[in-house]
């Protein structure tokens, strides 16, 4: 949520003159007076007090196990935040969320309360995934699983909640209330220790001690300074600012980054941005949100001494306005608040540190933000992160509304730990903020449906990485044995991919598939009934006469004992009678100029053993073919897949890519919309493509496949326009996402939306997977990639994946 200062004051120069300016309001008075020099000599030790716990503020933990007392008397609990869903919120959520944290700056201001909000980045390693079973494709997973050590980071989120000795234990728990009535949105969870529970000492563990970062649990009457403290630290005694920190053999150092100068506006912009950094870092927020009467004082201070300089009208207006806003006499009713942001970076060493402030200053910079390393100040700033600790070096009036913005709040979007389909998720993605996200097709917030939907829609235009995508998904997917995949291809797409994996392509261009449904078991009911309906499709007749024939024909076939003989060709005349419509009807189909080398093979080679196979429909189903061939082939593919799925009792995964052309075939698309519709009771899930998001309203199943694919995935799409969207109900958010507008820093990304009755979960993916390096080109779709995986798999079948892969190092090396 962006915030205009000046517009929230109606004047036009506010910014500079009242709200944005440093200390109290003082650009206009000429500054003011750093309290540095103050802070720092009352701070640093003397040449014999150098134990770090000896300057701790801590006494004990209190018996209720969530209260710590401190050695002055004041009272703090600390409070765990899941966060929200901030960065692709409806505008009417995002404001909504907004203003619950302006709220609850205001209701704590009247019990006193100080609030340090600490928002703490810590890499970590991903759990452990099943093994996949393909050599090829687990070389890839171990690569992309193990790109996540290092990578991946999840953000935590804390307020510590304090309040003086002489405002007590009923102070403080009417502000931790109301700060959990207030901030619901974000699931506030105060912590206590026991029980299972993480411990309020853990985040003062980590803060105090970064090394080690302890994480001590509650012992009547034990110092929790000493339980907190278990690294050395230095202050460095030049202007660097400087932390250095040792525990054992490992050093870190450490900067403290604060904010020189403020844009025109206060944005959750920079601190989304900040979360796109691949490195570890704490944003701390003190706030001191003043009563009305306390704000209306310093107001009042600062008023004062800019009259001692030159004041414009303007400035006199915009002090009115603030007055009014603060005193209660505005429709927009605010407290003031002293305010502090600092980002607390650590680094093995001091040039991977600078590295990282150098990013940092970038991403501010863009923001309209200007950052400044806190040089003597730094240790003042350290040690502000505690209670009683509560002067800043460089402090800042600010509105509550200012403050709320900058207090973010992310959301972690975690997904799922496990699959339908087996133990653990399918993959692991990288979110836009760097944290691991468990990728699972299907909907499992409700773990009490054995039937979740797990199919999913994929928007893109081309060369967005639709294929490539859903390719990877289907692969990692199939480190679950029982999974089988079915692929309906165009141009071989594809080819390389099922071959790498260890799959069929079938192609119809050529004679590489010889198919014959007649020979299929006819005592199976199921095939009996097919083989009837079949044909009918391929003769176009539903008489009664036909229908007879037709079943006689079944009868014929049953008694031939030869499988060779159980074709078309074969029986033609002996199952149909001469004048029949049903034979004249048939002739199309044996006849070697135009069907009958499609369903008359001597053995029927469809091989569906494989745990992945792909079938090229480019010929098959494209606009030019109007006659029922198409069908006929789909008919039967269909059936065959669906007896692996349904009557040998394995869950299978369809991907029809480029979805709209297949669609245009009347049949496929009634095959493919009762399959959205069947397929969850069935164990299948059904994934579609499309490149332009408005091709699915062209189709009369464009409700069925919106209401039954749960999932959905949007790339970026420069050249669209907010209302090709419409049907979708895409927020102002995913919209600046999928149109450009918005995370221009990641190379390649898309939108994931998931469905369920819970709500609509919506996370951006980083969806680069260079780290593969060579092993992308397991997913070429080119026509030089698909001659050479056809050549090496002819020539070699046994090491043609090995001489692929090997050709691809040297293509490489070449270029």
């Amino acid at each position: 949520m962006s915030v205009d200062v000046s517009a929230l004051l109606m004047t036009q120069s506010t910014v500079g003159a009242v709200i944005a300016s440093a200390g109290l309001l003082a650009s206009v008075a000429g500054g003011a007076a750093m309290l540095v020099p103050a802070v720092s000599r009352r701070l640093l030790p003397m040449p014999k007090e150098t134990r770090l716990v000896d300057f701790l503020p801590f006494e004990e933990m209190m018996a209720d196990r969530m209260t710590i007392k401190t050695k002055r008397g004041d009272l703090l609990r600390v409070i765990k935040v899941a966060g929200a869903e901030l960065q692709v919120t409806s505008q009417n959520e995002h404001e909504a969320l907004g203003i619950a944290r302006r709220t609850w700056l205001s209701q704590i201001a009247d019990r006193g309360a100080h609030a340090r909000v600490f928002t703490v980045r810590t890499a970590i390693r991903p759990g452990q995934l099943m093994p996949h079973p393909n050599t090829h494709m687990a070389r890839l997973a171990a690569t992309w699983e193990s790109s996540f050590e290092g990578s991946s980071f999840l953000t935590d989120h804390y307020i510590v909640i304090s309040v003086d000795k002489k405002a007590g234990k009923l102070a403080l728990g009417e502000a931790v209330d109301l700060t959990k009535a207030a901030l619901s949105p974000f699931d506030p969870q105060v912590l206590k220790d026991g029980d299972g529970g993480e411990s309020p000492l853990k985040i003062l563990g980590r803060l105090a001690s970064p090394i080690s970062r302890p994480t001590p649990h509650y012992s009547r009457g034990a110092s929790v300074s000493e339980q907190i403290t278990s690294d050395t630290v230095e202050f460095a005694s030049d202007k660097s600012g400087r932390i250095y920190w040792t525990s054992g053999l490992r050093k870190k150092s450490m900067a403290i980054v604060g904010v020189k100068t403020w844009g025109d506006a206060t944005e959750e912009r920079m601190l989304a941005d900040l979360a796109s950094l691949k490195f570890e870092y704490t944003i701390y927020h003190h706030i001191e949100p003043l009563s009305r009467t306390a704000g209306t004082m310093k107001l009042d201070t600062a008023k004062r001494m800019a009259r001692t300089t030159f004041m414009t009208e303007n400035a006199h207006a915009q002090f009115a306005a603030v007055g009014e806003i603060i005193g209660g006499g505005a429709e927009d009713t605010q407290v003031l608040c002293n305010y502090n942001l600092n980002l607390i970076v650590e680094a093995d060493t001091d040039e991977e540190l600078d590295r990282y402030l150098s990013q940092i200053n970038t991403v501010a910079a863009q923001n309209e933000v200007t950052t400044v390393v806190e040089g003597p100040a730094s240790q003042a700033v350290w040690f502000s992160m505690f209670p009683t600790y509560d002067k800043l070096p460089r402090p800042w009036k600010f509105l509550a509304v200012n403050v709320a913005t900058l207090l973010a709040m992310q959301r972690n979007s975690k997904g799922a730990d496990r699959s339908p389909w087996g133990e653990g998720p399918v993959t692991i993605l990288k979110t836009s903020t760097g944290s691991p996200y468990n990728f699972v097709f299907h909907d499992t917030s409700d773990p009490g449906n054995r039937e979740p939907l797990g199919h999913m829609l994929v928007i893109g235009p081309s060369g967005s990485g639709k294929t490539v995508t859903v390719s990877w998904l289907a692969q990692m997917a199939m480190r679950f044995p029982e999974l089988r995949v079915f692929f309906f291809d165009r141009f071989y797409g594809t080819e390389v991919v099922t071959r790498m994996a260890g799959g069929n392509y079938v192609r119809f261009d050529d004679d590489s598939c010889a198919m014959n449904p007649l020979q299929m078991d006819l005592s199976q009911p199921r095939n009996r009934e097919f083989l009837t309906t079949w044909m009918k499709l391929i003769t176009g007749l539903t008489d009664d006469a036909s229908s007879e024939q037709f079943g006689q024909m079944l009868d014929i076939l049953e008694a031939e004992p030869s499988r060779e003989n159980r074709r078309l060709k074969e029986i033609w005349d002996s199952a149909f009678s001469a004048d029949s419509a049903a034979r004249e009807a048939i002739r199309p189909w044996i006849s070697d100029n135009q069907h009958g080398h499609v369903f008359n093979a001597l053995n029927d080679s469809l091989d569906l053993g494989a745990r992945m196979t792909s079938f090229d429909f480019t010929t098959l189903l494209s606009d030019e073919q109007k006659d029922n061939l198409g069908p006929a082939v789909v008919s039967y593919i269909m059936h065959r897949t669906m007896d692996v799925s349904v009557h040998r009792g394995h869950p299978a995964l369809y991907f029809v890519d480029e979805t709209a052309p297949l669609l245009r075939n009347e049949f496929f698309a009634a095959k493919f919309a009762a399959g959205l519709q069947e397929g969850r009771k069935l164990g299948q899930i059904f994934i579609c493509a499309f490149q332009r998001p408005n091709a699915i309203e062209e189709t009369p199943h464009a409700q069925t496949i919106i209401g039954q694919c749960a999932t959905q995935i949007f790339f970026k799409n420069v050249k669209a326009k907010e209302e090709d969207f419409r049907i979708f109900g895409l927020t102002g958010r995913e919209l600046d996402f999928v149109l450009g507008r918005s995370h221009g820093h990641l190379k390649r990304a898309f939108l994931l939306r998931r469905m369920s009755e819970a709500g609509v979960e919506s996370v951006i993916i980083d969806s680069d997977m260079g780290v593969l390096g060579d092993g992308l080109q397991t997913f070429a779709s080119g026509t030089t990639k698909v001659r050479l995986i056809r050549d090496l798999a002819q020539k070699d079948p046994q090491n043609f994946r090995r001489l692929y892969m090997e050709a691809m190092a040297a293509e490489r090396e070449a270029a």
